[in-house]
């Protein structure tokens, strides 16, 4: 449990310094997070979907609603219980501030849901041929099956990107 919680904050840690846009105690969450010094970009990816389910929880909507009535919504990919964890440890208004923050990152990988829906409504195809409706992946979120990393898209631009 230990590592566990480690890790909330250290996640927590890393998305204040995003909300507040401090770039350096980014940078260095960040490293903390993802000690290889390529690919960081994967980490901030996973971060953005942690800050959308944050985001969502502080939604108007969501916010009146049970943890119960939210969990179908918020869904499992973080598990509920660490987005409600995490979301629980900033205001509405930080929660909007990551929003803004991600906006860009979350445009890019968005961009790229329609091809990779489109793959895999193809693989299922090729499957199971006898199938007269293709998948329906619009049903529930696509569980990160956005195949290639947005091109030109770093962890320099992400920050720069931040308003």
């Amino acid at each position: 449990m230990a590592l566990y919680t480690e890790e909330r904050n250290l996640v927590e840690f890393t998305l204040r310094a995003v909300a507040t846009a401090n770039e350096v105690d980014f940078r260095k969450r960040l490293a903390d997070l993802h000690p290889g010094g390529q690919h960081r970009i994967v980490a901030v990816v996973l971060l953005c979907w942690i800050a959308a389910k944050i985001t969502l929880i502080h939604s108007p909507e969501s916010a009146i609603m049970t943890v119960k009535e939210r969990k179908k919504m918020v869904g499992e990919s973080p598990p509920s219980e660490s987005s409600e964890n995490l979301a629980g440890r900033f205001t509405t208004a930080e929660a909007a501030a990551l929003g803004r923050r991600f906006t860009e990152l979350d445009r890019r990988l968005a961009a790229d849901a329609r091809p990779v829906e489109q793959h895999y409504t193809e693989v299922y195809e090729d499957l199971d041929p006898g199938e007269i409706d293709p998948p329906h992946f619009e049903s529930r979120p696509l569980r990160c099956f956005h195949s290639e990393m947005p091109v030109g898209f770093g962890v320099d631009e992400f920050v720069a990107n931040w308003e």
